[in-house]
């Protein structure tokens, strides 16, 4: 039943330039595209399994400040399903870039290498302007438990005390 069917779509457009006064003034920010769209389905079957797919296109940016380095525009696809077992609990799941894991690492939007590395690698990306807000994932594509944990503590103890005095505005 189309009932059970629920469509989104979403447009955004985002004019996001430095505004600093400086030699880059009215320049993009770095990995900010001016377009997106994104379309969503979902379906709730009768026997309470919901099911959903995203597909969204991001467009060309750049990854500097001059704007000399242009990023190509791309699209993610997700898939979702969550499954109640209770009143008050729900199986979830979910699978993110399902076909380009290779788009994160070769730009530089995973830190991935030594401590030392991981660490430069986040000074300079957050010294160009591509983020000023941090939020770790450490599980990456099909990382073994242990090598997660590995990372977790590695980060904690290497990554984040070379880091610690960093100020990068």
């Amino acid at each position: 039943p189309v009932e059970a069917l629920t469509v989104a779509a979403s447009y955004s457009y985002v004019d996001a330039r430095d505004r600093s006064g400086g030699g880059t003034d009215g320049n993009r920010l770095p990995r900010r595209a001016a377009n997106a769209v994104s379309v969503s389905a979902d379906y709730l079957w009768a026997f309470g399994l919901s099911t959903g797919a995203t597909l969204t296109m991001v467009g060309d940016s750049y990854d500097d400040t001059a704007n000399t380095r242009r990023l190509d525009g791309y699209a993610l696809a997700g898939l979702r399903a969550s499954f109640p077992v209770g009143d008050h609990l729900e199986v979830y799941g979910r699978i993110d870039n399902l076909f380009d894991a290779d788009y994160l690492l070769n730009n530089d939007i995973v830190f991935i290498g030594s401590p030392k590395t991981v660490a430069e690698k986040f000074a300079k990306a957050a010294s160009e302007g591509l983020f000023n807000t941090f939020m770790g994932e450490f599980n990456f594509a099909d990382l073994p438990e242990d090598d997660l944990l590995r990372s977790i503590r590695l980060f904690g103890e290497k990554v984040m005390p070379e880091l610690r005095g960093f100020e990068p505005y």
